[in-house]
């Protein structure tokens, strides 16, 4: 599954696959955000990406992303 987000407050475009064997729940909880998202930031464990400014976030962590590009720039894991 591949999802694009448009971050509106910090952070940088980002786009990305999820692997074929990821949890459910990580998979419908993406799904289900919509491509504004308020913030996107690379933590050491993972992406973390910020819904709202109260705070609501989710980290996705590296073992579940496949593929990353972040405006422009592309990590060396191929889309």
């Amino acid at each position: 599954m591949e999802k694009e987000f448009f971050p509106t407050k910090y952070g940088l475009q980002s786009r990305f696959k999820l692997v074929e064997n990821t949890p459910a729940p990580i998979v419908n909880w993406v799904k289900a955000q919509p491509r504004a998202v308020y913030g996107i930031e690379r933590k050491v464990d993972g992406l973390e990406i910020v819904v709202s400014k109260q705070g609501r976030r989710k980290l996705i962590p590296w073992c579940w992303i496949k593929g990353l590009r972040q405006a422009g720039y592309n990590y060396g894991n191929p889309l």
